[in-house]
């Protein structure tokens, strides 16, 4: 069951990436390390509570820089009416 759960969120991730034009195999890795990343706060928020930061406004800085640019969507045409 968990495997099926973690395998459809990667899925969901890399579709995401592929959207904002990201090549399968990038797509892939992002969404791979940005789910391990979840995880792992998980588990550290459960294992050792206490090391996790009081303040976390300079936590999203650090998660975009790691995560490195993140390319623009494609435009997808408008329909003619």
């Amino acid at each position: 069951m968990l495997n099926r759960v973690a395998s459809a969120r990667i899925e969901y991730l890399e579709a995401c990436y592929r959207e904002l034009g990201l090549a399968q195999p990038q797509a892939k890795a992002k969404a791979v390390f940005v789910y391990a990343a979840y995880r792992g706060l998980l588990q550290v928020a459960h294992e050792a509570p206490a090391v996790l930061p009081a303040d976390w406004s300079s936590y999203a800085a650090v998660v975009l820089e790691a995560l490195g640019p993140v390319p623009r969507a494609k435009r997808r045409p408008r329909r003619q009416r």
